[in-house]
């Protein structure tokens, strides 16, 4: 099955959610896939059934199973959690854990970390994507990092909804006086996307990564590759609509490849579906799918 290009029309044509998506980083909703069954229980038996899973993978692989280490290993799942949907390294991972703890494992403690998670799919990170074609070439392998499950690395952070829309914080307002958002949700945000977007392109035997040049000077959040070499753009912003300038590096994309370039896509929390007046896809995550 290949990729191909999604049916939307200008935007005077476009297509409409029933609601916003604004309201989906929240832990009931973020359930995902992999924890689908806390998404209807109350919030308390829900957090709980969260720390009880995250308790049992703490403690599933760990040799000697120690109180102090299965300590060490959940410091280190926060600080992993802290830094989903970026390419921190995981030197600095450890380095933030001496800036909060005050004690940061051995380089070594911390790999054997990453693998364990790794292999238990606690963690999912999406791999650079180094494509053939010589004008990407600066491209670099660098994972994204990703949790299994949003509402994991919410849970391991102590984010709730309220923190995330930035309710309860008088003090930090937009100039129109509403309250502004921590920086996290749009982290969170773009890993429910990534894991939604991973569960469909299984679906068509296609590959996920990202797209990040040296220096950072062209990031696309997600690069969809099909059996047949085509590949999908995917850029994720927490907006009910794109920005100016926004789509920019979809549009530097589609220059460098051309046809192979089946689509580019801007994902947001809004209600309309359309294309823009540079016949960039825009969808709403309510409307993701196979």
């Amino acid at each position: 099955m290949g990729l191909r290009c999604l049916p939307l029309h200008p935007r005077h044509q476009a297509g409409q959610t029933e609601g916003s998506t604004i309201h989906f980083p929240t832990p009931r909703r973020w359930g995902g896939l992999r924890l689908a069954g806390t998404r209807d229980l109350p919030l308390v038996a829900r957090q709980a059934q969260l720390d009880s899973y995250i308790d049992l993978i703490v403690r599933h692989d760990l040799s000697d199973g120690s109180q102090r280490r299965t300590r060490s290993l959940k410091d280190w799942m926060r600080a992993y959690a802290a830094s989903v949907s970026t390419c921190t390294t995981l030197d600095s991972i450890n380095r933030s854990l001496t800036a909060r703890q005050g004690i940061q494992p051995a380089a070594t403690t911390a790999r054997t970390y990453r693998d364990t998670m790794a292999s238990m799919w606690m963690i999912d990170p999406v791999p650079g994507w180094m494509p053939t074609e010589n004008e990407l070439a600066r491209a670099t392998a660098a994972d994204k990092h990703q949790m299994c499950d949003p509402a994991l690395a919410a849970r391991l952070l102590g984010i709730g909804t309220a923190h995330l829309l930035g309710v309860g914080h008088p003090i930090v307002r937009t100039p129109i006086g509403q309250p502004r958002r921590t920086r996290m949700l749009g982290f969170l945000f773009e890993s429910l996307v990534t894991q939604s977007v991973q569960v469909y392109a299984d679906l068509c035997q296609a590959d996920v990564r990202h797209l990040r040049t040296k220096g950072g000077r062209q990031e696309i959040d997600l690069i969809v590759e099909g059996p047949d070499g085509r590949v999908v753009a995917i850029e994720v912003k927490t907006a009910a609509a794109p920005r100016p300038g926004d789509t920019r590096h979809l549009l530097w994309l589609r220059e460098r490849l051309g046809d192979r370039l089946a689509d580019a896509v801007v994902i947001t929390t809004g209600r309309d579906a359309y294309r823009d007046t540079d016949s960039i896809a825009v969808v709403p995550a309510s409307l993701l799918g196979p």
